[in-house]
């Protein structure tokens, strides 16, 4: 019985331990590869049904510097700078501004740079589930041979699913200080937060 039992502990140490060593190798893809520039898909699923799907691009400089440019079906811009967020939807000519750390939601980005309060368990050889035992939140991320995201699947047990599936990676890209702003309109309605 004892025998059976430091097998066990093994084991789970092991697949720990293989999973912190992914999350590591995904954050340093992540800096390595950096700035970067990928096409994403976001689709938004409430009882497994396909409610809404959305598409752009991302600009990634770092971990503080990300800017989310929704193209299509409508123009948004969510841009995180430091501690800070501002989402801008040009439909409805609004700006929400607040701090990333008080927002409920977390960024499937950041992640893979504060493991801290999460459990990893390698699911795949090319997939890895993430809690947030705090907030309650599961990702599963894919990743490819470069141990950068292709796909992300949060669930935050409300009954809404998000699919988030990332291509076309432009790596070590050139970005400029007018890349990563938002240029909003003179009489766009600010929300604070």
């Amino acid at each position: 019985m004892h025998k059976i039992l430091v097998i066990l502990i093994l084991i789970l140490s092991n697949t720990l331990l293989f999973s912190n060593s992914v999350i590591n190798k995904i954050k340093e893809s992540l800096k390595n590869n950096s700035p970067f520039q990928v096409e994403f898909i976001q689709q938004v699923y409430t009882e497994n049904e396909k409610e809404i799907e959305e598409s752009g691009i991302i600009l990634f400089k770092n971990i503080n510097l990300i800017k989310w440019e929704y193209l299509k079906p409508e123009k948004k811009i969510f841009l995180i700078k430091n501690k800070e967020y501002v989402y801008y939807n040009k439909e409805e000519n609004q700006v929400k501004k607040g701090n990333i750390d008080k927002k409920e939601e977390t960024s499937i980005w950041r992640i893979f740079f504060t493991v801290k309060g999460f459990s990893c368990k390698l699911t795949d050889k090319n997939k890895i589930m993430i809690k947030d035992k705090k907030q309650g939140i599961k990702f599963i991320v894919q990743f490819n041979r470069d141990f950068l995201p292709i796909k992300v699947i949060q669930d935050d047990n409300s009954g809404i699913v998000y699919h988030y599936i990332f291509k076309n990676y432009k790596k070590r890209i050139k970005l400029t200080e007018k890349d990563l702003i938002i240029d909003l309109p003179e009489n766009v309605e600010i929300v604070e937060y």
